[in-house]
């Protein structure tokens, strides 16, 4: 990764790239349920505080999404074996599909080449574990994402996955996306029909 006081000007020479496609997140079906009935809908999905893969513990507001439905199966099995005692046998959990119609006009698509040679970065560095207990305060990725949410130009990253070999995720700032233009419409789907919807705002 290039020195962190170059990058600003970088991301200013980076290209946009559009999104406009479908998006998903596999989600714990009685949690995501219980959070809905309680009123606070999908609030929970970009207000989270933990710490993540491009977004410090106490960073802006986020939403993780992925490009491809097996990539958000891959990832949402990764979550929830972290999880799991492995000295007990695991209790199924059953799965809701949300499905994000996207129209995003500025992206930072960490996956174009070109980017990755601008900022001097590989998918290697970029998908290295985040979490690892020797690790510095704060890992590269994560000091990227608050410097491209700092910057303002774009709406959210498109980044590889650290789970799937050929899968990418998504990364959405909803205090970045431009209103008169962006749209992102959450649809949570159970058994293949529609249960809620809502717009990011």
């Amino acid at each position: 990764m290039r020195p962190w006081g170059e990058v600003p000007q970088l991301l200013a020479d980076a290209p946009g790239a559009p999104l406009s496609q479908p998006l998903y997140r596999c989600l714990d079906l009685g949690f995501v349920f219980r959070r809905i009935a309680s009123k606070s809908g999908f609030n929970f999905l970009h207000s989270s505080t933990h710490a993540s893969r491009y977004t410090f513990e106490a960073g802006p507001r986020r939403l993780y999404l992925s490009l491809e439905k097996e990539t958000a199966e891959v990832e949402f099995r990764f979550g929830i074996e972290r999880l799991l005692d492995p000295s007990r046998s695991p209790s199924p959990v059953s799965t809701a599909l949300l499905v994000v119609h996207c129209q995003v006009t500025t992206m930072l698509d960490l996956t174009n080449p070109d980017v990755q040679t601008l900022l001097a970065t590989t998918p290697d560095e970029l998908t290295r574990e985040w979490e690892e207990p020797d690790r510095h305060p704060s890992s590269i990725t994560q000091q990227l994402g608050t410097t491209v949410h700092d910057h303002g130009r774009f709406s959210g990253i498109i980044f590889p996955s650290a789970r799937h070999p050929t899968g990418k995720n998504v990364l959405i700032f909803p205090d970045r996306l431009d209103h008169g233009q962006d749209k992102v419409i959450l649809h949570l789907l159970d058994r293949g029909q529609t249960v809620h919807e809502e717009q990011l705002r």
